[in-house]
């Protein structure tokens, strides 16, 4: 916009907003509703070739999609020997063989980014560095079983896995290290430290709620 006035010209131009850590935070479900099958999702296994999707619950109805094993899907329900599944962006929806697919677990459904939970953490990327913010991302197993997938202000990722209410270990892979780790508890909230890397995770995060 330009105004005017008495020879002088004045421009207006906008200003784009700052970047926040909050608009990189992934949606839970990739957006969409927890699916309303038990478990909620679920992977193939136990082939030598992809997971076919069916039309119809009958292996001789046509074929419709298929899914690589591993895959995490939705599942939309169950039926006997049938579960109805579709792609986790909703692409492809079909029936496939209950015997062939397993509960999806939380490393799994985190490795792919499908969380039951997200937001932002504190966390410190090495030593003496002040504590910053991580955006998170929580799956759950129930029992206090989860994983926690923290990515670091320089892009780096770093996964936390918790067993029966307690840290039980960080992967070694993407963000480098992780063999020197500790953890407490005190007051609501874990305490994690590895190598050099600090992260702080609400119980909530691994409990729910």
């Amino acid at each position: 916009m330009t105004l005017s006035k008495d020879g002088e010209v004045l421009s207006l131009a906008a200003i784009s907003a700052t970047p926040s850590i909050f608009d990189e935070v992934p949606e839970p479900h990739l957006g969409r509703a927890r699916p309303v099958g038990d478990p909620p999702y679920l992977s193939g296994f136990g082939r030598t070739d992809d997971l076919p999707f069916h039309a119809e619950p009958d292996a001789s109805s046509p074929v419709v999609a298929t899914a690589w094993l591993g895959q995490v899907l939705r599942n939309d329900g169950c039926d006997g020997d049938w579960c109805e599944v579709e792609m986790v962006d909703g692409s492809v929806r079909g029936w496939a063989e209950r015997q062939y697919m397993e509960e999806a677990d939380s490393a799994l459904r985190s490795g792919q980014d499908i969380f039951d939970a997200t937001g932002v953490v504190p966390c410190s990327k090495g030593a003496g560095a002040p504590m910053g913010q991580c955006i998170m991302g929580v799956a759950r197993d129930g029992d206090g079983s989860a994983t926690v997938k923290v990515t670091r202000g320089d892009g780096l990722q770093r996964a936390l896995f918790f067993q029966d209410g307690a840290f039980f270990s960080t992967d070694s892979s993407q963000a480098g290290g992780g063999f020197d780790t500790s953890a407490s508890q005190e007051d609501g909230l874990f305490q994690i430290r590895i190598d050099d890397e600090r992260y702080e995770i609400p119980d909530a995060v691994i409990f729910g709620g």
